[in-house]
């Protein structure tokens, strides 16, 4: 990682090549915070040294801090379901694209001969097959030519065209595979979607099997087990659900109790009887 604006000496461009991440405003944080990443720097007065950088969601792009989405009254705001499954989702992208990472590092000519020959063979698909020229011409090539003069490229070019198919496909890829390294370098927790999705269209192509990736993934981040007791909030109300009438609505009075069956009911007339029977006596 080189953090800043200069200029890497030859040296380490050399050694390291397209593996330096450049970033700008990083943020700099402990080894135990959520989201840390762990890199390397490279330049500065702590070349060399093991940092931490802030990988989640609390930086921007461009490394400045994230503002809270917290409530107005700055209480914590937890996350519902679906953005807690979502925020996995990128963790997991982002395990998949550093493998993928991993793999391209590790590509050679003869898997290069491999993927062509497979390609090559493989049956069109809706109504295309697979062209090496359009992909040169959508992504470019890591060799740059940049000499005004010379015959050197004429001569690599002659060599190429009398090459068979399957050669000049193999080599196509192998001057692809820079390009498609340096675009799912530096993943982080804002471009692991994307670059997810960049990885496995180059999968696709180079025969990597990224549904053994996936399920890596999910062995290595699984789902919290506190989340199967964690129940959603009851979605509100659409239109179309039938709400309750007016007269449906309004509570109901009780059913009034019988006289009879009354405890404090006195019987008409007992007073005057109790009375007239003390007189008699």
């Amino acid at each position: 990682m080189q953090i800043g604006y200069d200029r890497l000496s030859d040296a380490t461009r050399e050694a390291l090549g397209d593996r330096v991440t450049r970033l700008y405003n990083v943020r700099v944080v402990r080894a135990s915070k959520p989201g840390a990443v762990p890199v390397m720097q490279v330049d500065g007065p702590k070349a060399g040294s093991l940092v931490y950088v802030d990988g989640g969601d609390e930086v921007t792009p461009n490394g400045r801090a994230r503002k809270s989405e917290g409530a107005p009254n700055g209480e914590h705001k937890p996350l519902t379901m679906p953005e807690r499954r979502e925020r996995l989702q990128r963790r997991r992208d982002a395990f998949l694209v550093r493998k993928v990472e991993s793999h391209l590092r590790e590509f050679d000519a003869a898997k290069a001969r491999d993927a062509a020959r497979r390609l090559l063979a493989e049956p069109a698909t809706n109504g295309a097959r697979f062209d090496a020229l359009a992909l040169v011409l959508s992504f470019g090539t890591s060799t740059r030519a940049d000499r005004e003069s010379g015959t050197d490229s004429w001569t690599l070019y002659e060599q190429h065209a009398a090459a068979p198919v399957e050669d000049r496909v193999a080599k196509a890829l192998e001057e692809l595979v820079p390009v498609w390294t340096r675009r799912v370098s530096g993943v982080d927790g804002h471009s692991a979607n994307p670059k997810a999705a960049d990885a496995r269209r180059v999968c696709a192509l180079l025969g990597i099997d990224v549904s053994a990736i996936d399920a890596e993934a999910v062995q290595e981040l699984p789902e919290p087990k506190a989340w199967a007791a964690m129940s959603e909030p009851e979605p509100p109300p659409s239109e179309d659900t039938p709400q309750p009438s007016e007269k449906q609505s309004m509570p109901r009075d009780p059913p009034r109790q019988p006289a009879s069956l009354s405890p404090t009911r006195r019987k008409k007339g007992g007073a005057s009887k109790m009375r007239r029977a003390a007189t008699r006596r």
